[in-house]
């Protein structure tokens, strides 16, 4: 998301108050639409929300540049994710972490050693006599060993505060006694074991109380991180406040709506801006009025609601912000100008309101990605034949005449071979059993189709005839003494012999003795 431009718009103190100003005509006011004020007026409300209006928590650093805001040792904890709703802003998968801050050591003011030794003489036991003559020391190891022991931290918090228990007082206290005595202050010494016990609870309230002061922690914050600019974190500033958490119906209190009011500008917003500035400028700045202003958590889950109610305080504490709430003043409302007369300002506006080329993303991204785009490669332009030249010119010059190109000669596909037809030569008959190399059905060679496929030789040629033809062909001859009757066996052929119209055919061929059957 780029930053919006940052202009100042015309308001007034009544609604459409630009059509009553006697400085300008209105006829020659543009319409809502044209004018572009209402959208440059949410452009403008949107990014203040986004950058200016919390307190910064953290940031990434972006192109080399260090962060310009490091927060101090702390642990973070995801609450969840929902929708913040401010007025018309809608901020979608909103993220809400609870911070809470590692303890800080500071080093003790020099005035430790005397007021250790003021307070020596309301110790009238051995063991708290010999702690204030070494207060400091103990001190400094008291807070050093709670730097690595979480739980020596704890018990040090809640004796100072004075809400620790009896044990705990007593643990703290033997505690205590065991790092004095690795310092050598031999506190075993002294024999007093009756009262052991309250000198351990004393030595630990007075370290405790010694430790805090230099031993410092900060309640834990809320800190919001919105989806539009993931590279920084914002901290929801400490105030009164009140909320309010209503449950989904069905989900079984697992999430639901969530409301937060509170005064704006923040406290702490404006104490850090006012530390910030000169002093001179800090004179001249009134500040700001504040006013109430409700945040909407939609889809918050329980664990959102429990931050921050936790955040807000206990009951007697959001009683009485609800009272400083309700005695808030409400600052006079402006109301902007929604039509502008053709001027500079209205040239600004549109400028700003809308791009000077329409952008649509392919794909949605988030801003603060810090991966360098890759360049693209360059391509080289496609290089044209130079332009043909004229054959007189060519011949006036005496350069070689390039040869034509070539074309490329296009391939066509073959014609696939037909397949062969498997089928009788001489009656086309297909599916029929095939003789004589499978060429001739059987009805076609008794028929005497098939007599010139048969090999002759010498020079006589033979003719297939059936059983039943030659017992017809010797009972039509008359009896002459050449062609005498025959019998025939049924399954026997009869190979007629008779003489070749050429006999240079077989000229080569050895002539066989051929008898008559």
């Amino acid at each position: 998301m780029n930053r919006t431009q940052n202009i100042t718009l015309p308001v007034g103190q009544e609604p459409d108050w630009e059509l009553d100003n006697t400085e300008q005509d209105a006829c020659k006011l543009k319409g809502i639409a044209d004018s572009f004020v209402i959208l440059q007026s949410l452009k403008q409300s949107r990014e203040k929300w986004l950058r200016s209006t919390f307190p910064k928590f953290s940031s990434r650093s972006r192109g080399g540049k260090p962060a310009d805001a490091i927060p101090p040792p702390h642990t973070m904890y995801n609450r969840g994710r929902c929708t913040l709703e401010i007025g018309p802003h809608i901020f979608m998968d909103t993220t809400i972490f609870e911070v809470h801050y590692h303890p800080v050591f500071v080093p003790p003011p020099s005035t430790s050693t005397s007021s250790a030794s003021a307070a020596a003489p309301r110790g009238t036991s051995p063991l708290i006599s010999s702690l204030t003559n070494s207060t400091p020391t103990l001190i400094n190891q008291v807070n050093a060993a709670a730097l690595s022991n979480p739980t020596l931290a704890n018990l040090i918090q809640l004796a100072a505060s004075g809400n620790a228990s009896l044990d705990q007082l007593k643990n703290l206290g033997l505690t205590i006694q065991q790092l004095a005595s690795s310092s050598g202050l031999s506190l075993d010494a002294y024999s007093i074991p009756s009262t052991v016990t309250s000198q351990a609870q004393n030595t630990a309230t007075a370290v405790a109380t010694s430790a805090v002061s230099v031993y410092q922690t900060k309640d834990f914050d809320i800190v919001i991180e919105f989806r539009e600019s993931p590279a920084d974190r914002w901290i929801f500033p400490r105030g009164p406040a009140i909320g309010n958490f209503t449950p989904v119906p069905g989900s079984t209190g697992s999430y639901g709506d969530l409301t937060l009011s509170t005064r704006l500008p923040f406290e702490q917003r404006t104490k850090v801006a006012s530390e910030s500035q000169p002093a001179g400028d800090a004179r001249s700045k009134t500040p700001e009025a504040q006013e109430v202003v409700t945040f909407r958590f939609i889809g918050a889950g329980a664990t959102v609601w429990d931050s921050i109610l936790r955040w807000i305080g206990p009951q007697d504490k959001v009683e009485e912000n609800r009272k400083i709430l309700a005695s808030t003043n409400t600052p006079r409302k402006v109301y902007l100008g929604h039509r502008v007369a053709e001027s500079a300002l209205l040239t600004q506006i549109q400028n700003a309101a809308v791009p000077a080329f329409s952008t649509r993303l392919l794909k949605p991204t988030t801003e603060g990605s810090s991966k360098p785009k890759r360049k693209a490669a360059p391509r080289k332009p496609p290089q044209l034949p130079p332009p043909p030249q004229d054959a007189s010119s060519m011949r006036q010059s005496g350069e070689p005449v390039p040869p034509p190109a070539k074309k490329k000669r296009q391939s066509q596909p073959k014609p696939m071979p037909s397949l062969p037809k498997i089928a009788c030569f001489a009656c086309g008959q297909t599916d029929v059993p095939l003789i004589m190399g499978g060429r001739y059905c059987r009805p076609c060679v008794e028929a005497g189709c098939a007599i010139d496929d048969i090999p002759q030789v010498g020079g006589s040629r033979y003719t297939y005839q059936s059983p039943a033809q030659v017992s017809r062909q010797n009972s039509s001859h008359t009896p002459d003494g050449r062609n005498q009757p025959t019998t025939i066996s049924k399954n026997q052929a009869v190979f007629v012999p008779y003489t070749r119209v050429s006999a240079s055919e077989t000229s080569n061929v050895p002539t066989p003795n051929t008898e008559q059957t």
